[in-house]
């Protein structure tokens, strides 16, 4: 999601460590934040309808 939302494209795991860095004593903020502003992930697609229950 932070990869997305600060670099423009998804980060592989190697990635992550390195792109923190500037960020080091407040990484869990910055997640934080991205966490609660709306629009910066893709969204997800519908979910399956439920079945429903047999009588």
């Amino acid at each position: 999601m932070t990869g997305l939302a600060l670099a423009g494209r998804p980060l592989a795991d190697e990635e992550v460590e390195e792109f923190y860095r500037p960020w080091r004593p407040h990484r869990y903020r910055v997640v934080r934040v991205l966490e609660l502003t709306p629009g910066l992930a893709p969204r997800r697609s519908h979910r399956a309808p439920r079945a429903r229950p047999f009588r």
